[in-house]
């Protein structure tokens, strides 16, 4: 029998303007597509800047979770 898997997949939003920027699927992969541009992250820090207001946004990789950093 086979094991099913379960993804728990969240909205990463623009701390500033709330537009959405990726998805972090199981609080390790994120997504982002804009375009055509796909990236696919796992562990580690991730910077994007906000493609409608510019403001800069961070995920870090802890052992626990994603947790988002704001600046």
């Amino acid at each position: 029998m086979s094991e099913v898997k379960t993804m728990n997949t969240e909205k990463w939003h623009c701390v500033s303007c709330r537009f959405l920027l990726g998805y972090v699927e199981n609080k390790k992969t994120i997504r982002i597509k804009r375009k055509d541009l796909y990236i696919e992250f796992e562990g580690g820090k991730v910077t994007v800047l906000c493609p409608r207001c510019a403001k800069k946004n961070e995920l870090e990789d802890t052992p626990e979770k994603i947790q988002d950093i704001t600046s």
